[in-house]
């Protein structure tokens, strides 16, 4: 079973909620010592709003605070804080409570340790997003960033994250969808939120998931986004449009990948379908040619 098969996304309520119980622990456990605690990796991720990741490792240490040292020896006792060396250049930022954890882009290089393939993946796109982009250069950074290092824990994570990554994404979700598709299916990679504009309205989508070619489209629905009747009306609408133009539009949810079971049966019923269209297009091709 995947792990996050349980783990339903979080709306951003819970997000801010988790982020300000984190900072109320850090301000607890810098209330108990002079020196200045820089917070750093799972404990600075949460601060920083991003989306815990839904494995395992990481999900045993979602209660730990971290605490980054330079070095050895400016590690220090301090109950109920866990302390980590960090020898690589490290950005810091200090928040208006006054507590210090460490930037964006250093939490997504420490975490690397604590993530999988996939979920660190999902981080780096969630960085990179069509909308509210945090970090609009980290693939270059990142690659930057690796060549200067040396020995580093999760280096090969983020190697082969890097290299699947993708920007413009909308969702953490979508990009396990991806995921699956192209690596636990094998199947050639979909264009993300492709750009499909109506000959007749003028009107146009952007399609979370497409094999053009095929006029094949695969929207992932959330549970929340796509709740309300306003919604519920507008995606109905697109799909019945979508189907005059000829596209096939494919409606997944968390129920196609809760498990390991069935994001296998979704990743072969995707595999028959563009099986089945790509025949009758080579039909119609060679039908025409006649």
């Amino acid at each position: 079973m995947n792990f996050y098969a349980n783990t339903l996304p979080i709306d951003g309520l819970q997000l801010q909620q988790q982020t300000q119980t984190m900072i109320e622990r850090c301000l607890k456990a810098q209330a108990r010592t002079k020196q200045q605690l820089i917070f750093g990796m799972l404990t600075a991720l949460t601060i920083h709003g991003l989306e815990f990741p839904h494995n395992r490792k990481a999900q045993q240490h979602r209660n730990t605070l971290f605490a980054i040292a330079r070095n050895a020896a400016s590690r220090t006792s301090l109950k109920g804080v866990l302390f980590r060396v960090w020898t690589h250049p490290m950005g810091t930022i200090r928040l208006d409570c006054g507590i210090e954890i460490t930037d964006v882009f250093t939490t997504l290089m420490q975490v690397a340790q604590w993530c999988t393939r996939i979920e660190l993946t999902v981080l780096f796109d969630l960085v990179q997003r069509r909308q509210h982009q945090l970090l609009p250069t980290f693939c270059r950074d990142a690659a930057s960033f690796l060549d200067s290092t040396g020995l580093l824990r999760g280096k090969s994570n983020i190697r082969w994250a890097l290299a699947h990554t993708r920007a413009n994404t909308d969702s953490s979700m979508e990009t396990r969808l991806r995921l699956a598709l192209t690596v636990k299916g094998r199947l050639p990679e979909p264009n993300i939120n492709f750009r499909l504009q109506d000959n007749t309205s003028y009107d146009y989508w952007f399609l979370d998931l497409a094999y053009p070619r095929l006029k094949i489209a695969i929207e992932y629905q959330g549970g929340t986004v796509h709740s309300t009747a306003h919604q519920v009306r507008n995606d109905s609408d697109k799909i019945t449009r979508l189907q005059l133009m000829g596209w096939l539009c494919l409606t997944i949810s968390i129920q196609h990948i809760r498990t390991e079971q069935a994001t296998a049966t979704t990743i072969q019923w995707i595999r028959d379908i563009r099986r089945t269209r790509q025949r009758a297009f080579a039909r119609r091709h060679k039908a025409a040619a006649l």
